[in-house]
C-alpha cells in the first residue's frame, strides 16, 4: 500500500501582544484502527487527540490520503485553551468507508482571521486480518500427559500470513467444553509470537491445567493472531485426553472361586476390554505367580472380546490360583494392580483332598421339645457347605432349615429350634450325620457326628427317707435319702420351711449309686422361725434334658423352745369324749 508522507507544518506568526497559540501533543489513538464494525469494536474508530496552548479564534481539524481529497472533519470556534479530541470512524465527509491506508490528519489554528499554528500526523486504517492456517506439525489426538514419552504433549503447527511485519500476536489457550479456559498454549522455545510477513512455528500444551486437575475427557483448542488494528484470525480443534488404561470386563458367566479336584480341567477364560477414548491394541493373561503374560487378542478397536483356555498340569499343588488380564491402549496405557482401572482377575481353586471331619460337641447332649439344638462342627477347612439331619430329635424336621454359620478356622456352628411337641416321649444316644461338600470332591458324610438325647419324660421319685430324729432344732443337721429312676439328676430340697437363713444350693447334695441320692443340711443357730410341727420337705428332681419332677418330702418337726408346752401337747394322748 502506498503511503503519504506527513507534512507537519509549523507556521509562527506574531501577534500584536501575549504569548502564540499553539497546537501541541497531536496524535490518533488507536492507531492503526479497523473500522469493520465487528467485534471487539474497541478499535472500530479513533479519536483525534490534541492541545491548544493559548485561546484563539477556532480550531480546524482536516484529513487527507491518496485518492481522498482533503476534508474537514470538526471546527472548533472559537477555540479555548486546553485538550481536544475528536472522534473519527473511518469515513469521508460523504459518509463512504475509506480504504486501507495511510491518511493525514491536519490541525489549523486562527487567531484575527488568520492561520497562526499548523500540526500534522499520520493514521492508518487496516481492516485486512492476517491470515492463520494449520500446518505441520497435526495435532494428535489422544493425548496421554502421564510422563511415559509417548503422547505427552500436544503439538498443534500454524502458519500466519501478513504484510505488515512485527504487527501481529498470536497466542493460543486450551478449553473445555464449556468455554472455559483452564490453560494457556506455549511456544516450545519461549518465542513472544510476533511475526513477519510469513512464519511458521508450533505451540503446545503438556496437560498441566491453572485448576481444576486434569480429567479424561474432550478438550478445545484455540490459536488466535490479532494484529494492532484488532483484526484477528483463529484455527480451533478438540483433543481427546486418555489418562487410564482400558477397562476390563470379566465374563460374568464366569464361576469366580470355581472348586475343582482334577488337575487336568481346561478353563475358558472369557471377557472383553474396552476404552472410549482411545482403543484397545492388545489383551494379555497371566497366572499371578507365573511366568509372564501371553497375548491372546491383537487388534485396534474401541472395545475388544477374548476368550483363552487354561489347563493345570499334575504339578500344580492344592490352593487358590489367580489368572489375570490385562490390556492396552495407543497411548501406552496398561491395567495395573492398584490403579482406577484393575486388571482382570479369574479366581479358581485347585482341592484334591475331600474334607476332613474332626469333631463335633453340643452346648447340651440331653435337650426336650422346644430347647434350641446348638452344635460346634470342625472340619479340615473352610468354605464348606455343610448339611444336618436332624430327624432322629425331629419327625417334621426339613433339609437346610437348620442355621450353620461359619465361624472360620474350620469351625461352622449349627442351631436349630425343636417344635414344641414332637411326639417323642424319649431318644437316647440319637446319630447326628452332619454332610461337607467342598465343591470339588465327593461329599463327606460323617453318620455319626454326635450322639443326642431328646427327653421329654421327666424323672421319677421312687421314695425319701429322713435319716435320724424328726424332731430338729437350731443347729442340728439333717439327712436325707431320695430314690429316683436315675442317674445324672439333679436334686434339690427346701428347708425354708424349718430355717429362716435357708437359701437354694446351701444343702449338699450327693450321688450314691445310680438311682439314690443323699441330701444333707445343718439348720443355722440363727435361724428366726419358731417351733413348727409336722412340717414337710419340698423336694425337686431335675434331669440333665431339664424335665423336672416336684414332690413332698419327710415331715419335720421343729423345736426351738417358742413355746414350754409345744412338745408335751403335741406328744399327749387326744381325749375323746
Amino acid at each position: 500500500m502506498r503511503s503519504v508522507v506527513a507534512l507537519l507544518l509549523t507556521c509562527c506568526i506574531s501577534t500584536l501582544a501575549g504569548a502564540t497559540p499553539e497546537v501541541r501533543d497531536l496524535r490518533a489513538d488507536p492507531n492503526p484502527f479497523s473500522p469493520d464494525f465487528q467485534p471487539p469494536a474497541d478499535r472500530d474508530s479513533t479519536w483525534i487527540h490534541y492541545r491548544i496552548s493559548e485561546p484563539a479564534d477556532s480550531v480546524r481539524v482536516q484529513i487527507a490520503g491518496i485518492g481522498t481529497p482533503r476534508f474537514t472533519l470538526a471546527t472548533h470556534a472559537p477555540a479555548g485553551a486546553g485538550a481536544y479530541a475528536d472522534p473519527w470512524d473511518g469515513r469521508d465527509a460523504g459518509g463512504a468507508q475509506l480504504a486501507d491506508g495511510e491518511y493525514l490528519v491536519r490541525v489549523d489554528l486562527f487567531l484575527d482571521g488568520a492561520l497562526i499554528d499548523q500540526a500534522g500526523s499520520g493514521v492508518v486504517i487496516d481492516t485486512g486480518a492476517p491470515r492463520l492456517q494449520p500446518a505441520p506439525p497435526l495435532p494428535l489426538s489422544p493425548l496421554s500427559p502421564d510422563g511415559d514419552g509417548y503422547a505427552d504433549r500436544l503439538w498443534i503447527g500454524f502458519r500466519v500470513d501478513r504484510a505488515r511485519p512485527g504487527d501481529d500476536l498470536t497466542s493460543g489457550f486450551i478449553s473445555d467444553l464449556g468455554g472455559a479456559r483452564i490453560a494457556p498454549l506455549r511456544f516450545a522455545d519461549g518465542g513472544s509470537g510476533k511475526y513477519g510477513p510469513i512464519t511458521l512455528d508450533s505451540l503446545s500444551w503438556q496437560g498441566e491445567t491453572e485448576s481444576p486437575p486434569l480429567a479424561e475427557g474432550l478438550y478445545r483448542w484455540r490459536i488466535e493472531s490479532v494484529d494492532r488494528a484488532g483484526n484477528r484470525d483463529a484455527i480451533e480443534g478438540s483433543v481427546r485426553v486418555d489418562l487410564l488404561p482400558p477397562r476390563i470386563e470379566v465374563d460374568p458367566a464366569f464361576p469366580q472361586g470355581l472348586r475343582f479336584s482334577n488337575p487336568d480341567t481346561l478353563f475358558v477364560l472369557a471377557g472383553s476390554a474396552e476404552d472410549t477414548l482411545s482403543a484397545v491394541t492388545a489383551i494379555e493373561l497371566a497366572l499371578e505367580g507365573g511366568s509372564g503374560w501371553t497375548a491372546v487378542a491383537d487388534s485396534i478397536a474401541p472395545r475388544v472380546a477374548f476368550s483363552a483356555g487354561f489347563a493345570f498340569t499334575p504339578l500344580h499343588g492344592d490352593g487358590t490360583y489367580h489368572f489375570l488380564a490385562r490390556a492396552r491402549d495407543g497411548q501406552n496405557h496398561t491395567n495395573s494392580g492398584d490403579g482406577p482401572r484393575p486388571l482382570g482377575r479369574y479366581t479358581v481353586i485347585l482341592d484334591t483332598a475331600p474334607p476332613l471331619h474332626l469333631a463335633t460337641t453340643a452346648t447340651r447332649p440331653e435337650l426336650r421339645d422346644g430347647d434350641l439344638l446348638t452344635l460346634e462342627s470342625t472340619w479340615s477347612e473352610d468354605s464348606l457347605a455343610l448339611e444336618v439331619d436332624l430327624s432322629p430329635l425331629d419327625p417334621g424336621y426339613l433339609p437346610g432349615s437348620a442355621s450353620i454359620t461359619a465361624q472360620g478356622g474350620g469351625i461352622y456352628t449349627i442351631s436349630y429350634p425343636l417344635p414344641p411337641a414332637s411326639g417323642i416321649d424319649e431318644v437316647r444316644d440319637a446319630a447326628i450325620a452332619i454332610t461337607a461338600r467342598d465343591g470339588a470332591n465327593p461329599p463327606v458324610r460323617a453318620a455319626a457326628a454326635v450322639l443326642l438325647t431328646l427327653d421329654n419324660r421327666p424323672p421319677r421319685i421312687w421314695s425319701s427317707t429322713l435319716l435320724g430324729s424328726p424332731t430338729v432344732a437350731n443347729g442340728d443337721s439333717v439327712e436325707i435319702e431320695i430314690r429316683t429312676d436315675g442317674a445324672g439328676y439333679s436334686v434339690a430340697v427346701d428347708f425354708s420351711t424349718i430355717d429362716s437363713g435357708f437359701a437354694p444350693g446351701d444343702e449338699t447334695v450327693g450321688a450314691l449309686n445310680d438311682t439314690l441320692y443323699h441330701v444333707g443340711y445343718r439348720i443355722s443357730a440363727g435361724n428366726t422361725l419358731g417351733d413348727r410341727a409336722r412340717v414337710q420337705l419340698p423336694i425337686e428332681v431335675r434331669d440333665r434334658a431339664g424335665n423336672a419332677s416336684p414332690a413332698t418330702g419327710p415331715e419335720l418337726t421343729l423345736l426351738n423352745g417358742s413355746s414350754g408346752d409345744f412338745l408335751e401337747a403335741s406328744l399327749a394322748p387326744a381325749v375323746v369324749d
